[in-house]
């Protein structure tokens, strides 16, 4: 029988609207409990393998419970029905990760503790599957930055951010390892409350051969060297703002920042920034290299007269 035969505006009213709303009840605030986030999740999912994904979320009982839910928070009760409308069009796609049938492995392995992860959650509830996770980067530090960028009010911005907040405590809590690149995010990891026990720092490798010192050409004084992608997600602005202060203490300083535009209108934002803050000719965006090694032993080092 077709998925679409098998689910009636019925089934959907009393199996799935009810969880549906367990799970929005927690995510609004911010995931505090990922244990019954992590059942209503996997309530979701049985419901969703075996009926039409497309049939379930076109019910009125599923939104209408989603309403209901933002209504009855006096915060979320402020946010506009024409956002509203957009984040039930944008929260079915992480949704459908739950409306596959994964197959049966030995290890599920996560680059992020975000919507990806959201299957490593699953099949660690449906099956007791080892889960891992590796961060690189810490996704809600990400999306805080993404979502300070965005042209939103207050309950809007509360809403995704207490979202990721519950999607990022799911991960944390039914992973197995944790595994972050460096102890920076280890930091993050400790707010968020994950025992250290679970933690296990693994550094990404380095080429020592072609990141060595070697010598390049640099006149008096050294700068500081940044290489990143021009995006809100390296938090560019932040490096901008803390020009500022060195601008203070060593006025010749100039930091060079080696990397792409990926955002147009970021870039301009940081422009902007270097103009309010009197550090746009202590700033240089040098554009994208493949000599990255080159750009490092431009920095200023230890032993250079340069002191900040």
């Amino acid at each position: 029988m077709k998925l679409s035969r098998a689910t009636s505006d019925g089934e959907v009213k009393k199996k799935f609207a009810p969880v549906f709303r367990e799970f929005i009840g927690e995510v609004k605030r911010g995931g505090r409990n990922p244990e019954a986030a992590g059942e209503a999740l996997a309530e979701m999912r049985r419901f969703l393998v075996n009926h039409s994904f497309k049939k379930t979320f076109r019910s009125d009982h599923v939104w209408k419970a989603f309403l209901e839910e933002l209504e009855a928070d006096e915060l979320y009760s402020n946010m506009r029905i024409a956002y509203v409308l957009k984040i039930r069009s944008i929260m079915r796609n992480p949704l459908k990760t739950l409306a596959y049938r994964y197959p049966d492995v030995n290890l599920i392995h996560s680059s992020a503790a975000g919507i990806c992860g959201l299957i490593g959650v699953d099949k660690k509830i449906e099956d007791e599957t080892p889960y891992v996770i590796t961060e690189h980067g810490i996704y809600y530090r990400e999306r805080l930055l993404d979502v300070s960028h965005r042209e939103l009010n207050l309950p809007e911005k509360v809403f995704w951010l207490n979202f990721y907040k519950a999607v990022i405590l799911l991960n944390y809590y039914y992973a197995d390892r944790i595994l972050p690149v460096c102890e920076l995010n280890v930091r993050w990891e400790f707010r968020f409350g994950i025992p250290r026990s679970k933690i296990e720092v693994i550094y990404n490798r380095v080429d020592v051969e072609r990141f060595r010192p070697m010598e390049v050409e640099v006149g008096e004084n050294p700068p500081i060297v940044i290489v990143s992608r021009i995006g809100k997600l390296k938090d560019i602005l932040n490096v901008i703002s803390a020009m500022k202060f060195v601008k203070e203490k060593s006025p010749k300083t100039i930091c060079e920042i080696y990397g792409p535009i990926v955002d147009e209108k970021y870039f301009h934002l940081c422009l902007r920034k270097a103009y309010e803050l009197n550090v746009l000719d202590r700033v240089e965006f040098m554009g994208a290299t493949d000599k990255p090694e080159q750009a490092y032993n431009r920095a200023s080092r230890r032993d250079s007269p340069t002191r900040l």
